[in-house]
């Protein structure tokens, strides 16, 4: 059986450097996507999500100093990277339509392969990830139109999104709070980039300052695909340094 439009999945390929490659089937974008409340049933199956409120309350934690949304943000994202296997990145990539440079949260490379036809290809960018832990909507101009330089870089100026053999990924690690907002979907569809949503879990058993939270599995928001969770951490410890804030 000939096997086509296939990638290889979490493989370590020596570009310049090691770099963590993904690989998921192309699955085609539809004209619609499935709720909300879908995507967190599906992220975390039978636990209940972690809402903002419990990110919030970590301020009351002894020993703790976030004291501001900022830092509340960075823990989180340092969280998130961490249970879903990522790195921080402090790659900058441009967007023409949003006029502005983006930096995602973490940037994995795809590999490409079909048999027939033979193609190969290695692209990076080819997933972006960013780390979103608001009560609110992730909408095509948040963040100054960061949304807006994720999805045009991805499908214009990327070399995945311009051969168009395979789609690009944009995908949020998110509160259970955090809904992707209408607008962001339409532009995706638009512009072929796909858009893939995990949902922080709350993790039965697990130790408060150990292992109490989790990043649910990985869905795709128009078909409900799923696919693993992430590992279990916390975000109730003290980030020694934290990351600096996203300059874009």
């Amino acid at each position: 059986m000939i096997l086509t439009k296939i990638l290889l999945s979490r493989l370590l390929v020596t570009l310049s450097t090691l770099v963590l490659v993904e690989a998921f089937l192309n699955i085609e974008v539809k004209a619609q996507t499935i709720p909300h409340s879908t995507i967190i049933d599906l992220s975390c199956s039978d636990d209940t999500p972690v809402t903002r409120t419990q990110i919030e309350s970590i301020r009351a934690r002894p020993g703790i100093v976030y004291k501001d949304a900022t830092t509340l943000e960075l823990a989180f994202e340092a969280f998130a990277l961490e249970s879903a296997y990522k790195q921080k990145s402090d790659d900058i990539f441009y967007s023409p339509r949003a006029d502005k440079n983006v930096m995602p949260d973490a940037v994995t490379t795809f590999i490409y392969i079909n048999l027939n036809p033979f193609r190969f290809r290695v692209y990076y960018p080819g997933v972006f990830i960013d780390a979103k832990s608001g009560r609110s909507r992730i909408m095509l101009s948040s963040g100054n139109n960061q949304t807006l330089g994720f999805i045009d870089h991805l499908a214009n100026v990327a070399q995945i999104g311009r051969e168009g053999f395979v789609l690009p990924q944009l995908r949020y690690l998110t509160v259970g709070d955090t809904v992707i907002g209408n607008s962001t979907i339409a532009e995706a569809q638009k512009e072929g980039v796909m858009l893939m949503q995990r949902i922080a879990c709350n993790n039965p058993g697990g130790a408060i300052g150990v292992d109490e939270f989790y990043m649910g599995r990985l869905v795709t928001l128009e078909s409900g695909q799923v696919f693993s969770a992430g590992r279990p951490g916390t975000m109730f410890r003290n980030i020694n340094p934290l990351p600096p804030p996203n300059p874009y």
